[in-house]
């Protein structure tokens, strides 16, 4: 049986006569293109999103999302000393798109709800902020509409904290007091308002490896570079300023006199 050849050389196919691209398929009777109306931007890479009643937009790949979002501003850090006082927190956030509305909220604060003018936005709360409270949290909150109506949330915080003071002094010279805790916080200290962090030690013979945090927080556990549990004796506690702010500290020391190292605290 021969086999049949298709003669491609001698067909004939006709080329089509409008310069414009290709429009998207048509729906169902009586509907348009599947595609948006508007096209992505030139050279972009966008995905097609269809979402549950048939609505399509162009996307950047990956979808909407909030690219950047921050808190800045003289004083402001994601963790502050007790006492201290920021007169304002700045917020500026990114976007792969523009949004339909922003709304933004600060702890204690009038909320704010910008005009969209593209893919970023920036804005002021002012204070004054402060406290005295360790742990205590100031929160912005930005949430975005999408051109999907899609909601978007990002938040940035701001910890008021106590120390962690640290040093090595002359064993027998720890007398929980001002006096102990000054010389601590010059040798070393750790803002943070929970247990925690690395404590470096560089003590020569006769000196005591001692440390102060705020009683609220409970008695640490501390470990050796090896993981081992080392013991702590607590020197007793006292009312501190701190920054202004009287806090009660509870002293101790830790390991053997002389020791150089590092212990880690939970």
């Amino acid at each position: 049986m021969a086999k049949k050849v298709h003669d491609f050389a001698a067909a004939t196919y006709p080329l089509p006569t409008s310069t414009s691209g290709a429009t998207g398929p048509t729906g169902p009777a009586g509907g348009g293109s599947y595609l948006p109306a508007n096209p992505p931007p030139d050279n972009s890479n966008n995905t097609l999103s269809v979402d549950s009643s048939g609505n399509t937009a162009w996307q950047p790949v990956g979808g909407y999302g909030i690219t950047s979002f921050g808190i800045s501003g003289t004083g402001v850090a994601s963790t502050v000393e007790v006492g201290s006082t920021q007169a304002a927190i700045n917020w500026s956030a990114a976007y792969n798109f523009t949004p339909i509305s922003i709304t933004v909220t600060c702890t204690g604060q009038t909320t704010q709800t910008p005009a969209p003018t593209g893919d970023s936005s920036a804005g002021t709360f002012t204070g004054p902020f402060t406290s005295t409270v360790n742990g205590t949290v100031i929160t912005v909150q930005i949430t975005v509409i999408d051109p999907v109506g899609a909601p978007h949330v990002a938040n940035a915080t701001m910890t008021y904290s106590g120390k962690i003071v640290f040093g090595s002094v002359v064993a027998g010279s720890e007398t929980p007091g001002q006096s102990l805790w000054n010389t601590l916080n010059a040798a070393g200290s750790n803002l943070r308002p929970t247990r925690g962090g690395s404590y470096n030690y560089a003590s020569p013979f006769g000196y005591d490896q001692a440390f102060a945090l705020l009683t609220s927080l409970g008695t640490p556990t501390m470990k050796d570079p090896n993981g081992n549990v080392v013991s702590v004796v607590d020197l007793g506690s006292d009312a501190i300023t701190e920054n202004g702010t009287t806090q009660n500290y509870t002293f101790y020391t830790v390991g053997s006199p002389g020791a150089s190292t590092t212990y880690t605290m939970s």
